[in-house]
């Protein structure tokens, strides 16, 4: 009897599993929206975030006014931009033993 049952629960959670799975691979990988579209992140990295007191009402002022993000293809970063990195997490792992 408890075989069943173990062998019942174990059923229910890979078929959970196998849909949670075909869910996620449905909704982000093969259709995953407006939102993840390429020009409606720009829209997004573009926009200035307001700052506001507690009340919710009083804007106190405003993230990002002057100076914007905007966003940088991985083909337009620069090679020194990479060594810089390397440089940085050499100097890290010498710091840490």
């Amino acid at each position: 009897m408890l075989k069943k049952f173990l062998f019942f629960i174990s059923g229910l959670i890979s078929i959970v599993v196998i849909a949670c799975v075909g869910i996620y691979l449905w909704l982000v990988v093969y259709c995953p929206g407006d939102a993840i579209r390429q020009e409606n992140i720009q829209k997004t990295l573009a926009m200035e975030s307001p700052v506001y007191c507690r009340d919710g009402i009083t804007k106190i002022g405003v993230f990002f006014q002057d100076a914007h993000r905007q966003y940088v293809p991985f083909e337009k970063l620069p090679g020194k931009f990479f060594t810089m990195l390397q440089i940085y997490n050499l100097l890290l792992q010498s710091l840490n033993h």
